[in-house]
């Protein structure tokens, strides 16, 4: 049984026209160009297309070179958010080991016992936790020294607790732990990197939207090139 005719066979056919009208319309968008179809059919004195050599994977389009590039570039601030998050990590575990051994060299600790404590009004110290009372202790020296102190809300007269004061006997807070410079380095590290990771996450959505506004208005370009000849609105030659 002879095979089916091609297109190749249809030169000098009274269908060809019909034929290249009707390739055409079948063809998909972008695929073939007009020119080439009634090459193929016998219609025009061009050369016919080599589908041998047709791509067989679409061009890489400006925008797709344009994602890439933001990509790596991307990529790349982000090795650096990554390093400067760990700098900045390190750099407060240091502060605070620095400022917790300076506070531990200045400030003294004593034990001192309370005395008397100091009627409240109603509501006094409730939102600290604290009263003031007046208390005794022993300093370095082995001196006895009085003063009215900050103590918590419970202490009684006779309780025993620790306080800290500085150079001048004022009452003070106790020294920063040296132990809460790893815990805070690793916040401050994680902190820094989480929000440059956000800010890259950011500016790679706006790239991708732009790439894709930009690729939306180039296929409305081409479509409104090949339809009057998809649809049949333009005669073909």
């Amino acid at each position: 049984m002879p095979s089916e005719p091609g297109p190749s066979h249809l030169r000098g056919c009274p269908l060809a026209g019909a034929v290249g009208r009707v390739a055409v319309r079948r063809a998909p968008v972008g695929a073939i160009r007009l020119r080439s179809v009634t090459a193929e059919v016998g219609l025009d004195d061009s050369p016919p297309v080599d589908e041998r050599h047709s791509p067989r994977r679409l061009a890489r389009r400006r925008t797709d070179r344009v994602e890439d590039l933001a990509a790596v570039l991307l990529c790349a601030l982000g090795v650096v958010v990554v390093l400067l998050g760990v700098l900045g990590g390190l750099a407060a575990h240091g502060a605070v080991v620095e400022r917790a051994a300076r506070e531990a060299s200045e400030r003294i600790r004593v034990e001192a016992e309370v005395t008397a404590v100091a009627p409240s009004r109603d509501g006094d110290g409730a939102a600290t936790g604290t009263r003031w009372a007046d208390a005794t202790w022993i300093g370095p020296d082995g001196a006895a020294h009085s003063q009215r102190i900050s103590v918590p809300i419970a202490a009684r007269p006779g309780s025993h607790l620790v306080m800290w004061l500085d150079g001048e006997r004022r009452q003070v807070t106790p020294p920063t732990s040296p132990h809460a410079g790893p815990l805070i380095g690793v916040v401050v590290a994680a902190c820094a990197v989480a929000l440059g990771v956000l800010l890259l996450l950011g500016l790679w959505r706006q790239v991708l939207r732009v790439t894709a506004r930009r690729n939306a208005q180039a296929w409305e370009n081409g479509w409104a090139e090949v339809e009057p000849h998809w649809s049949g609105r333009t005669p073909t030659v």
